[in-house]
C-alpha cells in the first residue's frame, strides 16, 4: 500500500515564509488569528501544520509585500507632485511661471 506524505513545516519556518519573527507568529497563533495546528507532537517538540494549510497564508504575505513596495513606489513618485504647493504657489501653473509667495510678479 502506497501512503502519500505530506511535508510538515514548523513555526520557524513558516514564520520565515510570512515575512515576520517568530515571536509575532507565535502571537498570531495564541490569539487565533492563524489556523490551528495539524499535527501535535510531544511535550516540547512543537506544532506542525500542512503545506495546504499555510499555502493561503504564504499567499496573502507575498500579496501584502508586493503592495507595500508599490505604495512605497508610488510615494517616491509622487514627491514632486506636490511642490508647487510646498513653494507656496498658488497653483501649478503659477508655480511654473515662477510666482509663489516667495517672489513678487511684476
Amino acid at each position: 500500500m502506497k501512503t502519500a506524505t505530506t511535508e510538515l513545516l514548523d513555526a520557524n519556518a513558516i514564520a520565515d515564509a510570512l515575512g515576520m519573527h517568530l515571536t509575532d507568529f507565535r502571537k498570531l497563533c495564541q490569539h487565533g488569528e492563524f489556523p490551528s495546528p495539524d499535527v501535535v507532537l510531544r511535550k516540547r517538540q512543537g506544532f506542525r501544520w500542512t503545506q495546504a494549510t499555510v499555502a493561503p497564508w504564504i499567499e496573502w504575505a507575498q500579496m501584502r509585500t508586493a503592495a507595500r513596495a508599490q505604495v512605497k513606489a508610488l510615494k517616491e513618485a509622487s514627491k514632486g507632485t506636490w511642490a508647487w504647493r510646498d513653494a507656496g504657489a498658488a497653483s501649478p501653473a503659477a508655480f511654473a511661471a515662477g510666482q509663489t509667495r516667495y517672489t513678487q510678479s511684476a
